[in-house]
């Protein structure tokens, strides 16, 4: 299972997204509310094989997530994710999430 769908599925099981991200973003990280259901759009280019310039390795996803806003309205929204390897912010190291467009 990849990282993406590890995160996705315990957003739908009620697991805080806030917990998958990178410790050097996490004063960027956010939550979704109520997520539903979630289908992958896209997969970037994966480039495990050649870090970007910091060094770091990433991945992009184009995901569409059902879920609610703070009020409990119903929203279906397409949101970029972007992964990278790094450290976790709850510690470790491994695929987290940089930041969500």
């Amino acid at each position: 299972m990849s990282a993406i769908s590890r995160i996705m599925d315990g957003a739908v099981q009620g697991r805080p997204i806030s917990a998958s991200w990178c410790r050097d973003s996490a004063s960027l990280s956010s939550d979704l509310f109520a997520v539903r259901d979630y289908k992958l759009l896209d997969v970037g280019k994966k480039k495990s094989d050649t870090p970007i310039s910091t060094g770091e390795y990433v991945q992009h996803y184009s995901i569409r997530v059902e879920s609610s806003n703070r009020g409990g309205m119903p929203i279906v929204k397409d949101w970029g994710f972007l992964m990278k390897y790094g450290d976790l912010n709850l510690g470790g190291i491994g695929w987290c999430v940089a930041y969500i467009i």
